[in-house]
């Protein structure tokens, strides 16, 4: 018996999406979709985004402050989880300044959402060739760092509902499948 998975992939930088047959010996890519550059590189650009223009200050254009305020809001992202009700970000002379969850998540609706639309368009391919009975029997694995985002995980249940898994090892999906 066939068993179909839509890979819900959102690492660092890019977005892919892929939807497999798994067969006994057997799997197969039947469609793939990604956006390259989509990724949790671009939700920790929005916290600094959200955290300067609360302190009312210009972000650096280049060089090593910029890459060192997004480093710290990388830190923030990674330690967000669901009871987060505020992030932190230490703009160094502007201060430390606190960005509330909900303002944050409402910013990265239209990233989420484009990662769904890739995902959503590889699964009406597969559907389109398969049928309705491949779409309702695929399940969504949520794989990538940036996928363990709270934000992310609601957003594909309410596409999804109880067919969304989440792998336990988020940030090792890559050497997990290339050792499989």
């Amino acid at each position: 018996r066939r068993r179909h998975v839509a890979v819900y992939d959102l690492g660092g930088g890019t977005f892919d999406a892929s939807v497999i047959a798994m067969g006994d010996d057997l799997h197969e890519v039947l469609a793939t979709e990604g956006v390259q550059r989509l990724g949790g590189d671009d939700f920790d650009r929005v916290l600094l985004e959200l955290a300067a223009e609360r302190a009312r200050v210009p972000l650096p254009t280049d060089g090593p402050e910029l890459d060192r305020l997004l480093e710290l809001c990388r830190e923030e992202k990674e330690r967000f989880g669901p009871n987060t009700r505020r992030l932190t970000v230490d703009l160094g002379e502007a201060g430390t300044i606190t960005v509330a969850t909900e303002e944050y998540e409402q910013a990265l609706e239209p990233l989420v959402e484009r990662s769904l639309q890739a995902l959503d368009a590889a699964l009406g391919r597969v559907a389109g060739r398969g049928g309705d009975d491949v779409e309702r029997s695929t399940v969504v694995y949520q794989v990538g760092g940036a996928s363990a985002l709270p934000t992310v995980g609601r957003a594909l249940r309410a596409r999804h509902g109880r067919r969304v898994w989440r792998s336990p090892y988020p940030h090792a999906s890559i050497a997990i499948g290339l050792a499989i």
